[in-house]
């Protein structure tokens, strides 16, 4: 049996909505693992393991582990797999540096976007909570959304004024930028390494949805960025692609 990747679900032409989903599902494409999907479901969204956390993975053995990083680190471990077996001991560095930036940094303006700017919301909201009885996803909402903007608040990224967020985020993106140069991939690799599959990750889920802000509008601008975001999409989830890793009986639904 493949493994299962439990993740919200395809939606804007894109793997997934979040960037943490999007990022295993392009380890398990770039390495050709074969993998069956799971997608979110409100009704049971609380009775899910592992503290209510996508994306998380079943293991052939039924074993289930969550967070994307260390999803992705186990199965280089368990696999004998190294995207970047061709960087320099300071290269690996500086790319652990960015993909920790992305995580920790960048997602907060990401995740602000979403769920606490009006302009977000009004996308994210009937995106997750549709397709249910009214009564039970109106309250789901409210209180997803109440306890996201808490968490957002504390982390310090909801202290500022939208134009700071935007900012912040854009600086970051600025610097993905300035370090891919005219490269088509980083460090002028051949093929894509863990540093793509972190940047696409996030840079796809800016410049895709229909989320109109100045943090979509100043990626857009980073034409050297878009490129790789585009191509990095076109490589591995054309439909021959997707039906070369996917289970047949998900090939649709996977590409």
């Amino acid at each position: 049996m493949p493994l299962t990747l439990q993740k919200f679900g395809t939606q804007w032409d894109i793997a997934d909505p979040s960037p943490y989903c999007v990022k295993v599902e392009n380890f398990l494409r770039a390495n050709n693992i074969p993998f069956d999907t799971r997608n979110f479901d409100l009704k049971t969204t609380f009775t899910m393991p592992l503290g209510k956390k996508i994306p998380y993975i079943i293991l052939e053995d039924g074993e289930t582990m969550g967070d994307s990083t260390l999803i992705i680190e186990r199965l280089s471990r368990d696999r004998n797999i190294d995207m970047d077996k061709g960087l320099t001991k300071e290269q690996r560095a500086t790319s652990k540096a960015f993909c920790t930036m992305l995580d920790e940094g960048l997602y907060w303006p990401v995740i602000y976007s979403r769920w606490q700017d009006e302009n977000g919301w009004k996308v994210i909201k009937p995106l997750f909570f549709s397709g249910n009885p009214a009564f039970l996803a109106n309250i789901a909402a409210s209180y997803i959304r109440m306890k996201t903007i808490r968490t957002i608040y504390a982390q310090g990224t909801g202290q500022r004024n939208q134009e700071e967020v935007y900012m912040i985020g854009a600086s970051m993106l600025k610097s993905l930028s300035d370090f891919l140069g005219q490269n088509q991939w980083f460090f002028g690799q051949n093929k894509p390494g863990l540093m793509d599959i972190w940047t696409h990750a996030f840079v796809i889920n800016i410049i895709r949805p229909p989320i109109e802000n100045s943090l979509k509008d100043n990626t857009l601008r980073l034409t050297n960025l878009c490129r790789h975001a585009e191509n990095f999409q076109k490589l591995f989830y054309s439909d021959k692609k997707a039906n070369e890793n996917t289970p047949k009986h998900l090939r649709k639904k996977a590409a």
